[in-house]
């Protein structure tokens, strides 16, 4: 039996196989967890947490939330709104 699920923007934490860890920010994606208990993850943007810059998360957080305030059809409204979404939650991976 497969499992697949949709990812939403956040962090995804990687387990090796020798015990080390690493956090991958993800800004959307999907997750299948197959028979043999292997998973892939297809994301459409990844970046290694230590990676982030706050300043700059912040500064794409401030673009994105302008760009939902002037937005004047649904279509723009939409897209500036999964922005923000992807923004907010980039902004707290990097805190």
């Amino acid at each position: 039996f497969t499992f697949s699920a949709v990812l939403k923007p956040g962090v995804v934490t990687v387990y090796e196989q020798d015990g080390a860890t690493k956090r991958i920010f993800v800004s959307s994606g999907t997750i299948t967890v197959n028979e043999d208990s292997s998973v892939q993850v297809l994301a459409e943007e990844a970046h290694p947490v230590e990676d982030l810059d706050s300043g700059a998360c912040r500064e794409i957080l401030s673009s994105a939330q302008s760009q939902l305030s002037s937005a004047s059809t649904d279509k723009e409204r939409a897209e500036a709104g999964i922005a923000v979404e992807v923004a907010e939650a980039l902004v707290k991976a990097a805190e």
